[in-house]
């Protein structure tokens, strides 16, 4: 093999490396554990590898030579190499987009590259076999507007499976909407105190007035790790005593594994929010 070849194959690997390191001992943030990622990223670069090159031991160069559509020995290795970046570069980022606004091509390849457990170096490649080359966002089953759930609402307390909206594997999305509160004489509206020990509770308060919570407002998330005991705030379960309604709007995602906090949620922590329990 050439000296040029085995430079540029040594600096690839050598790149490669010093990323995988970068990311193992700085990295930016913290992604959930998923045994044997790294060798699953490693195996598909590896195959990716191999499509790549495969094909040169099969088609000899005398033939690709003969049918070649450009004549580039002219601009040098060096000229050659800016001329691929460049067209790979603008090939690469029109396909990539084709890849996001057409149906078809997202789920027939390329949202297997969008499901990986983990965003990081080795699931760089993890993709369909045949997508080998940014529609924002996922292509999602159902459309279902938060403004058209009608949660079961009871003569007591109702559990918290009543405002169940999706559910997967991984977690279910809950919706609390303007609802009727419970309606026996001596209910009382305000969620009991609970340890869910099952799942971490994330809730993004959207709109209205959060009867269990005081100085919660729109647009506020919580996150109340599995096993934390939580419920109303002091003075809440009184004030929820003969109220009928609530015109509050949330959502709500219980994860049945533990989330991990980046360091930009760190950074808008409200550190005072586990004392409020206190007050």
């Amino acid at each position: 093999m050439e000296p040029l070849k085995l430079s540029l194959m040594a600096a690839m690997v050598a790149t490669l490396t010093l990323m995988l390191m970068a990311e193992r001992f700085r990295a930016a943030r913290l992604f959930p554990v998923y045994r044997g990622w790294i060798w699953i990223g490693l195996g598909v670069m590896l195959v990716f590898v191999a499509l790549a090159n495969g094909w040169s031991l099969v088609i000899s160069k005398d033939w690709l030579r003969e049918h070649r559509l450009l004549h580039g020995e002219v601009l040098g290795t060096g000229g050659g190499i800016v001329v691929w970046y460049v067209f790979n570069t603008f090939v690469g980022y029109w396909y990539h987009g084709l890849q996001h606004r057409s149906s078809l091509a997202w789920r027939a390849l390329h949202q297997v590259h969008h499901g990986v457990p983990r965003v990081d170096i080795p699931s760089a490649l993890v993709a369909h076999p045949l997508d080998v080359i940014g529609w924002d966002g996922c292509c999602y089953p159902y459309i279902f507007s938060i403004h058209d759930f009608e949660p079961i609402t009871g003569r007591v307390h109702q559990p918290p499976p009543v405002h169940q909206t999706f559910e997967t594997n991984a977690f279910v999305v809950c919706s609390f909407v303007p609802r009727l509160y419970d309606y026996h004489p001596q209910a009382i509206p305000a969620p009991y105190n609970h340890s869910n020990i099952d799942s971490d509770e994330v809730i993004y308060y959207v709109d209205g007035d959060f009867m269990s919570r005081k100085n919660v407002t729109r647009g506020m998330i919580t996150l109340h790790p599995a096993g934390i005991p939580h419920g109303p705030h002091p003075g809440a379960v009184e004030k929820s005593i003969g109220a009928k309604e609530t015109k509050e709007l949330a959502v709500m995602v219980d994860t049945f594994r533990p989330l991990m906090l980046t360091k930009q949620a760190l950074d808008i922590e409200n550190t005072n929010y586990i004392m409020s329990w206190a007050e």
